[in-house]
């Protein structure tokens, strides 16, 4: 980041269809010192002033090697910038005011979230909370780094502030590193930030992650049951086994009685490491029944040929965060 660099409006809009809209910037950036005559003044990134300060009557001419083009707008610096792909694949999917400044986090930065998570994110059951991390890295204000180098707020898209601090000759946003700043659009002004801003209306349920394993008939299962509470609260310490959507049969019925009761068949009580379990358990589910007296109904967990199987049934994998087993069958209730 070159702190002796500015920003300054041009006499063409940004947006063309609104005359009071903010003219699209040129930065402005000075190399070395030019008093002692060994500075260079760079202008829009791409060309440097090689004849300064010609005074006319009604203004002052700076003349340049190179012709300054129009820059991209933010959407398309976004798509070509690979940097940002993990980024745009949530970004794409939405709609921006006509003009804006947009904080990107780079792709490193999403080693922060759960590949679930982002996974989650890019599906249709992720629309909301995708929309709300999007825009909480963007604004209606059109900012470049000297306006908030210094500090500052600014409020997203989202209706979240905005927070800018300087450490040192770092600038962060919310904790987030400005990586890379004043990247000038067409329609706004791009910066490239260290980790994705978290909206606090954005919570990682195990619900969500069932969806970002893309085991759909099992969440929307279990979402339309009264057992929702179970997958819809981070805290509780439980083990869940969840079938392949594939393992249900063409004709399944999600909402029947029986099917949304039976579903508690598949949770266990804390968070179990099958791979520590002894040959063979039994564990209790949170499922009962009237014949076992209101006792839990319990699930056989056993080690054979390498394998962990649930009921006879293979585990194939697991979420490897939130506890959840995907089996490659249904688990029936036996008795």
């Amino acid at each position: 980041m070159v702190e002796d660099e500015v920003v300054v409006e041009s006499i063409l809009r940004m947006d063309p269809k609104d005359n009071r809209s903010a003219g699209i910037g040129v930065k402005l950036q000075r190399e070395g010192d030019r008093g002692r005559g060994q500075g260079v003044l760079r202008i829009g990134d791409v060309a440097r002033v090689v004849k300064s300060d010609w005074e006319a009557n009604n203004g002052v001419v700076q003349v340049v090697d190179k012709l300054i083009r129009i820059p991209d707008t933010i959407e398309t610096m976004v798509e070509k910038n690979k940097e940002l792909s993990s980024f745009e694949t949530l970004f794409k999917t939405l709609s921006f005011p006509r003009t804006y400044s947009l904080f990107a986090p780079d792709n490193t930065a999403f080693d922060t979230l759960h590949p679930l998570e982002v996974s989650y994110l890019q599906t249709r059951f992720g629309q909301q909370d995708r929309a709300e991390l999007v825009f909480r890295h963007a604004t209606d204000k059109i900012m470049y780094l000297q306006d908030f180098k210094t500090g500052g707020n600014a409020t997203s898209l989202q209706g979240e502030p905005l927070t800018f601090s300087k450490h040192n000759k770092t600038i962060l946003v919310d904790g987030a590193n400005i990586t890379h700043t004043n990247i000038v659009a067409r329609n706004g002004a791009l910066h490239i930030i260290s980790k994705p801003l978290l909206p606090s209306s954005v919570i990682f349920t195990p619900l969500k992650y069932l969806y970002g394993m893309h085991h759909d008939i099992f969440a929307q299962t279990v979402a339309a049951s009264d057992s929702f509470w179970l997958v819809n609260d981070s805290s509780i310490s439980q083990t869940v086994f969840a079938p392949l959507d594939k393992a249900y049969a063409s004709d399944f019925e999600n909402d029947s009685p029986e099917v949304l009761k039976q579903v508690r068949y598949s949770f266990v009580d804390e968070e179990i490491d099958l791979e520590k379990l002894p040959g063979q358990t039994l564990l209790k589910t949170k499922y009962d029944l009237k014949s076992l007296d209101g006792a839990a109904q319990r699930i056989k967990v056993e080690k054979k040929h390498g394998k962990i199987f649930v009921n006879n049934i293979e585990v194939v994998s697991d979420a490897g965060m939130s506890p959840i087993f995907v089996l490659v069958c249904e688990v029936e209730v036996d008795g």
